[in-house]
């Protein structure tokens, strides 16, 4: 399963993964097959079968830090803003700023754009800092554009501008 998805043969990895649960259910396998399936019927925006791989792994383990992010993320693009805030503010905590940078961020991110859903703004534009702060490697730029056109805030826009055809 792990092989076919590292060479990208996504149509094979599914059934492998997917017979990985059938064998092993109580073992970390099952988590990780889950996680796997999850993001796989993510990024092919079926959204209901990842929320259930993910809730099939969180179901197990429920630390599972990749797996709950997964579902965070699954929820945002379902228009479920505070159901991906709760798996947020569950992750927080785990993660150590320090040695979790790239996955804080990510989480920062998820809030930012779960308040933008729920019109919150100021909170979007907070969180978005905070990443910065977290990781300076991190350019908002894009994030801050999405953010300021979603609000239509086309002053902010235009001042945050310095690049330009984005949106």
């Amino acid at each position: 399963a792990v092989a076919h998805h590292r060479e990208n043969k996504i149509d094979q990895a599914i059934p492998a993964f997917k017979k990985v649960t059938e064998l092993r259910p109580n073992t970390a396998q099952l988590e990780s097959s889950g996680v796997f399936l999850g993001k796989i019927y993510y990024f092919r925006k079926d959204y209901t079968e990842a929320l259930r791989w993910f809730d099939l792994a969180l179901g197990k383990k429920p630390d599972f830090s990749e797996a709950r992010l997964g579902r965070a993320y699954t929820y945002l693009f379902l228009g479920r803003y505070d159901e991906s805030l709760e798996d947020l503010q569950v992750l927080s905590p785990r993660l150590n700023p320090v040695q979790n940078q790239n996955q804080m961020v990510e989480v920062m991110r998820a809030k930012a754009f779960a308040h933008l859903g729920l019109g919150e703004i100021d909170k979007a534009l907070s969180l978005v800092q905070k990443a910065r702060e977290i990781q300076n490697t991190y350019d908002p730029w894009e994030d801050l554009a999405l953010i300021y056109y979603a609000s239509g805030d086309t002053k902010k826009l235009d001042e945050h501008g310095g690049k330009t055809g984005y949106l």
